[in-house]
């Protein structure tokens, strides 16, 4: 497969923006206080509104390009996946917890992502044989609707007690659809083809609107239509309008290391609840407190996601040299 740099750019901006949205959700004592203040948690929201289901669909637009001819070949490929996102999940996550309080096992993307990518390869596997175009279409477009029927009737099968274990459920329920419909755009599609500066326009004032005055018919099938748009906004930029200059390369350098960011990350950061309680205040008071608190908080959140993705890049690194440390915190066999 052809690397492409707009996708290295898209990933590297949506690693860019978990590591803000957990420098923001960090400076407060409890961040669902915040949250329901509304005014301080505003770029929270607003991050939070495309950000992972962005990262999903890449996700599955890249393993959409994954072919299984043989069952066997599927097993060895989900084997590999298992090593590689299972191991620093568990690993990562029990010294998160030791150093930091942490919950552990705090990286739910590992374990959904691991599970997305078993029902989707499965799938890739059961069509692999089929020739005819049409045909290849609509059997994937029905096991896709299958794969999203079975997980949301899981809770008619598995207990409540495994089913809330760590929120796994919680999150597939809830990114499954993303990452299904970037799988099948990658598989069916041409990225650029679907791109168009009216559909953009449209998208990013549906976008901007939601955050304002929400829609309460905004979730259909269980996708977010704001998350969407966020998400064709991202990618008409990326594919449509920017291919050089210094952001987009620093994006490109880290989004090619995206999981080493999203596990290493997580040691460096820092709780100021002092800087929360400020925003707290300033976004109570006007409007101008509340754009102030929002410019602040963006440069403050940029400057320290800066700074903790280089740390991250250093230990991950440092983590290389050893074998044993790198299989078991990286997943890198």
């Amino acid at each position: 497969m052809q690397r492409l740099h707009y996708i290295d750019s898209i990933k590297g901006l949506a690693i860019f923006l978990v590591v803000m949205g957990h420098v923001l959700a960090w400076l407060f004592t409890d961040y669902n206080v915040a949250l329901e203040a509304d005014k301080p948690m505003f770029l929270w929201k607003v991050i939070y509104a495309f950000h992972m289901p962005l990262f999903i669909f890449v996700s599955g637009f890249l393993f959409g390009f994954s072919k299984f001819d043989t069952l066997k070949g599927y097993v060895i490929k989900m084997y590999k996946k298992t090593k590689m996102l299972l191991v620093p999940y568990i690993v990562c996550g029990i010294l998160v917890y030791l150093w930091r309080g942490v919950r552990p096992l705090t990286y739910w993307y590992l374990l959904t992502l691991l599970q997305l990518l078993i029902m989707t390869g499965f799938i890739t596997f059961l069509v692999g044989k089929i020739q005819n175009v049409k045909v290849l279409v609509m059997t994937e477009i029905a096991l896709l609707c299958v794969g999203k029927f079975a997980v949301g009737h899981l809770p008619s099968i598995l207990p409540p007690p495994i089913l809330d274990a760590y929120d796994w459920y919680m999150h597939l329920k809830d990114m499954y659809p993303y990452f299904a419909l970037g799988f099948f755009v990658s598989r069916h599609m041409k990225i650029e083809q679907l791109m168009n500066n009216h559909l953009y326009s449209l998208c990013m004032i549906y976008f901007v609107a939601m955050m304002f005055v929400p829609f309460k018919y905004n979730v259909w099938w269980g996708i977010s239509l704001q998350s969407l748009a966020g998400i064709y906004c991202v990618f008409y930029l990326f594919v449509e309008k920017v291919s050089t200059g210094k952001v987009n390369e620093y994006l490109q350098e880290i989004g090619q290391k995206t999981l080493y960011i999203y596990l290493m990350h997580m040691f460096f950061s820092l709780k100021i609840v002092q800087l929360g309680d400020y925003f707290m205040g300033l976004s109570q008071t006007d409007k101008l407190g509340f754009v102030s608190c929002f410019v602040i908080q963006l440069l403050y959140s940029v400057v320290v996601s800066y700074i903790l993705i280089r740390l991250s890049l250093y230990a991950a690194k440092m983590i290389e040299t050893s074998k044993v440390l790198s299989f078991l915190m990286l997943g890198k066999s």
